[in-house]
């Protein structure tokens, strides 16, 4: 059967035949031809049944590293301006 794979590093997906599936796990043949086993939710890869929810899963992501970016800048251009609006001690 099919499945699609998210990488976290590089932000691709790819189409995966896996042999076993379980209900944390799969199985499948690696691109070097060896058998692997990976947790279907890991830390640097996910596991889809389809294209469009693996499409769906990094464009979420995408957008949340954005809304995080600017957070950031947020908080960085406060601390500039309060840097910027100090006085020497009197």
């Amino acid at each position: 059967m099919k499945r699609y794979r998210t990488v976290r590093v590089d932000n691709s997906i790819e189409c995966c035949e896996v042999e076993r599936e379980t209900r944390d796990f799969v199985v499948f043949k690696s691109s070097y031809g060896r058998t692997k086993r990976e947790l279907k939710r890991g830390y640097y890869q996910r596991w889809h049944e389809t294209w469009a929810e693996a499409h769906a899963y990094l464009t979420k992501r995408a957008a949340d590293r954005v809304q995080a970016a600017f957070t950031q800048l947020g908080e960085a251009q406060r601390a500039c301006d309060e840097v910027r609006d100090m006085e020497p001690p009197k």
